[in-house]
């Protein structure tokens, strides 16, 4: 799928629409968190959400007991959304060499034993799969696996990184972010900010129930 960069959702950037979804296409949410993430008003939220409702791109969820209010889950329709470029296509040259890369990538956060997490599968799927010569986008997900089966010394480890991300420049907002940390810096890398890598979550990926090719990788820097 491919997005007008120019166009709108409910008065809202298409792109910045697209770009929430990715991030929370494997939760679940509500108005009031489509209203920070977008940082728009409540009122407007609500408008977003109709309209993302209309498209079939969301799906209210069940309510749990600790849910204030009705909560809502990404669509096929809506995963194939969030995964939509808005850049030109690529020659399957080109998509080649950022798959290389990604490669060489992969194989560097494996082998340095600062990271906290590594990389232990790789799926690309999409167009990139087929015969074409041109690609709208390489479609891939990313599996992670901590290094530190212990929940408790993870934890600490992972704050211990960001600090020393924060000493450094790194801005957090918010707490969550911080522990969020380990599976952040290592994707940061891997996305290198490419226009032609789309990545998506392997969870999302499964329930696409698309065609896939699994490249499966071990970890090296014991």
């Amino acid at each position: 799928m491919r997005i007008d960069p120019k166009s709108e959702i409910a008065g809202v950037p298409a792109i910045k629409l697209r770009d929430y979804l990715r991030d929370v296409q494997a939760h679940r949410f509500g108005v009031n968190n489509i209203a920070v993430g977008l940082k728009i008003s409540s009122r407007k939220a609500r408008v977003v959400l109709n309209k993302l409702l209309e498209r079939n791109y969301i799906e209210k969820a069940e309510r749990f007991k600790f849910d204030k209010s009705d909560v809502y889950t990404c669509t096929q329709n809506g995963a194939q959304f969030a995964a939509a470029m808005a850049t030109k296509p690529v020659s399957r040259a080109t998509a080649e060499r950022c798959v290389a890369e990604l490669m060489e990538r992969i194989r560097s956060v494996n082998s340095n034993p600062e990271y906290l997490v590594w990389v232990s599968r790789l799926i690309v799927f999409g167009s990139y799969l087929s015969g074409n010569e041109t690609l709208n986008d390489v479609d891939v997900a990313i599996a992670l696996t901590r290094k530190h089966q212990d929940g408790a010394k993870h934890v600490d480890a992972v704050l211990r990184r960001a600090h020393q991300a924060e000493a450094a420049g790194r801005t957090f907002g918010n707490y969550s972010q911080m522990l969020s940390w380990d599976e952040t810096e290592v994707m940061l890398f891997l996305r290198k900010r490419s226009r032609v890598l789309q990545f998506s979550r392997p969870e999302v990926v499964e329930r696409l129930g698309c065609p896939t090719r699994i490249f499966e990788f071990e970890r090296n820097d014991i």
